[in-house]
């Protein structure tokens, strides 16, 4: 059996110049894979947690497009680090494994659209190069 935790991800996005905004992130993962052959009455397991950090910066195509002002649409460019926890049980001699990396570069390049609730709230689907989300986004203006 396997458990997935959603990926969450949060940013505070600021406009920096024209069509150009800046938003430091974070984001979570959590995944669980269970072992179906049992182990002296015991279930083994992998576990890997994963959590980005850094910045995205994007350019808003909604001038060239003519778009309304509740939707936006945009291409962006992600750098940053990943923290990466990785855990498991070997499941024949009962062995268990602990690794943590941080990853000295996160890249990814993105397209996306937002619909505002309003001038602060906004919702976004962003597909990237990574991890492709749905969320929440928070504005200054």
């Amino acid at each position: 059996m396997d458990q997935y935790a959603p990926f969450l991800f949060a940013n505070y996005e600021f406009k920096i110049a024209r069509n150009f905004t800046l938003a430091p992130f974070i984001g979570f993962s959590s995944y669980r894979s269970y072992d179906n052959y049992y182990y002296g009455g015991e279930q083994y397991y992998y576990q890997e947690t994963v959590i980005p950090v850094g910045a995205k910066v994007a350019y808003y195509f909604d001038e060239l497009f003519g778009a309304n002002p509740k939707w936006d649409f945009y291409a962006a460019a992600s750098l940053g680090f990943v923290y990466d926890h990785v855990a498991w049980e070997d499941g024949y001699s009962g062995n268990t494994g602990d690794a943590h990396t941080a990853s000295p570069l996160y890249l990814d390049a993105h397209i996306g659209s937002k619909y505002h609730f309003n001038r602060r709230v906004a919702v976004f689907l962003d597909l990237s190069t990574g991890v492709s989300t749905l969320g929440l986004t928070f504005h200054t203006r």
